[in-house]
């Protein structure tokens, strides 16, 4: 029987189904698709019976019961009959990591001649309460099944400009390309374990999307398109990716997802 997933989240869902239309064919899964607006899907709710979406429709607009229809048929989404739920696009506080800590030389993780120095011990102490002041909701944690993973946001393009307040974190943080994916990295291994103590299993993504820098490789981000296709294309926006990225990111998530549920 194919392993039934699920992948619930806010606008990077676009990206993913999207690509699926370029990898399906290899991979025997039931996959299914149910998202919104990061404003809307955070009004979502999630019953004791693991249904997730609008459970009193008069709580919503309109035209946002109308899209969830639309787009995915129905309001709620059943999670308790999957064998695993991705919630997609959920952050780890990433750029507060990055905004926090990149202006440190950091010993044995990032040195960097001429910043302020941090020890190992301080940056093992310090970088957990960073995730941890704005951890999962409790509701996604501690689940006998399915299995809960988190796939994290993209990191901006490295096109993303300085000027943009948006943006700026990120592309300081790019400007000083040294060790930057293992500063990252370091930090994903951190949440791993927070999140491994609540039964909720993070999921990175494949590090070579990545440019040295650390930002995201342009070509992954051209061509990015929203999740309402109704809605013009995004202006201005170096966050959200193309299907090529969709594609690569997904194969990735299906991967470690079927190692996970499918006994060998």
């Amino acid at each position: 029987m194919n392993p039934r997933i699920t992948l619930v989240g806010n606008s990077h869902v676009a990206a993913l189904r999207r690509g699926w239309d370029h990898i399906k064919d290899g991979f025997d899964v039931d996959l299914q698709f149910f998202a919104a607006n990061s404003t809307l899907y955070g009004q979502l709710e999630l019953s004791k019976d693991k249904q997730f979406g609008m459970h009193d429709l008069k709580k919503y607009h309109p035209r946002h019961v109308s899209f969830l229809k639309d787009h995915f048929g129905d309001v709620t989404v059943d999670l308790s009959s999957s064998d695993a739920v991705v919630l997609v696009g959920t952050g780890i506080r990433a750029k507060d990591f990055v905004r926090n800590l990149s202006r440190f030389s950091i010993d044995g993780i990032r040195d960097i001649e001429g910043l302020p120095p941090m020890s190992r011990e301080a940056f093992d102490s310090f970088a957990p309460s960073i995730y941890q002041k704005g951890p999962l909701p409790e509701y996604w944690m501690n689940w006998s099944g399915p299995r809960v993973y988190i796939l994290v946001p993209p990191i901006p393009s490295v096109h993303c400009p300085i000027e943009d307040k948006r943006y700026k974190v990120w592309a300081q943080f790019g400007q000083t390309a040294q060790n930057n994916i293992g500063f990252l990295q370091h930090y994903h291994d951190i949440v791993r374990a927070e999140l491994a103590t609540q039964n909720v299993h993070l999921i990175s993504q494949p590090w070579d999307i990545l440019s040295e820098n650390g930002l995201t490789r342009a070509q992954y981000h051209d061509g990015a398109k929203r999740l309402d296709e109704t809605l013009a294309d995004y202006a201005d926006d170096y966050h959200h990716m193309n299907p090529t990225y969709g594609a690569k990111v997904l194969r990735h998530v299906l991967q470690t997802v079927q190692t996970d549920c499918v006994p060998a």
